[in-house]
């Protein structure tokens, strides 16, 4: 999903985990991936259904209550705090979350993006967050492109529009 990051694979995906939690319900990691699911229902507005953030909520509390040491159950429900706004709480899940496996690519990428969105005013946190995407980049040599994003993003807000550019351009998702 994150490579294509379209609403036909979003729906796809989401009807899959839905599939997976009823079969293995002890499952941590689907539960973290359906949270991840309802989140991006949320944010990107793909296939909506009511109550996309409550749903997600639920779903990465359950991820975590089964998975206390599952670095995507913290960090899914990181994000779900991130949209809710609590951003104190984010901070807390997207630290376990990389406290939990420092290496792991796509906690670092999360952690990164969501930390310098949440902090549009702070370029030291945004900095933090830099600085996380760019480990996750170096640790995976097939990284997503998308990674670029917060990125470009930092350096917008920083006013170095051309490093921006610079950014926006490593970018390879022609269908988002």
């Amino acid at each position: 999903y994150y490579r294509a990051m379209s609403p036909t694979v979003h729906a796809q995906v989401r009807d899959c985990l839905e599939r997976a939690v009823k079969l293995a319900p002890a499952y941590a990691e689907a539960w973290a991936a359906l949270a991840d699911a309802y989140t991006e229902e949320y944010s990107n507005e793909f296939n909506p259904r009511p109550d996309s953030l409550g749903r997600a909520l639920r779903t990465a509390q359950q991820a975590v209550k089964l998975g206390p040491a599952s670095p995507d159950a913290y960090m899914t429900l990181a994000k779900v705090h991130f949209f809710l706004h609590d951003i104190d709480a984010f901070v807390r899940a997207a630290e376990r979350a990389v406290a939990l496996n420092p290496n792991y690519v796509d906690v670092l990428a999360s952690y990164g993006l969501f930390r310098i969105y949440s902090h549009f005013d702070a370029p030291v946190q945004r900095a933090r967050g830099v600085e996380a995407i760019n480990k996750a980049i170096a640790l995976n040599p097939i990284y997503p492109t998308g990674y670029h994003f917060p990125i470009a993003w930092h350096y917008y807000y920083a006013g170095d529009y051309p490093a921006a550019l610079a950014e926006a351009k490593k970018i390879d998702m022609p269908d988002y």
